[in-house]
């Protein structure tokens, strides 16, 4: 029960800090709006805003057109 807890704890970290990444970049480094890298990316506003919130995990194909709006590579997203 405890791992299953402190895998729950992980994941929840790693979309907090995947969305904390995709805002820095998004705002402090490009300067863009949510909203235009949204429609960039083919999705609403609030599926964007909930990825850099950290409430939603992206798919691997949502992350991929994340990174393509940003202009990075996914793994420059997840940080590795």
């Amino acid at each position: 029960m405890t791992d299953l807890l402190e895998a729950a704890k992980a994941m929840t970290l790693d979309k907090k800090a995947l969305g904390e990444r995709i805002k820095d970049i998004r705002r402090n480094t490009l300067g863009l709006r949510q909203g235009w890298c949204a429609e960039q990316a083919d999705m609403t506003q609030a599926q964007w805003a909930n990825i850099e919130r950290g409430r939603n995990m992206p798919t691997d194909a949502t992350l991929a057109r994340v990174a393509k709006v940003l202009g990075v590579t996914v793994r420059d997203l997840r940080g590795e």
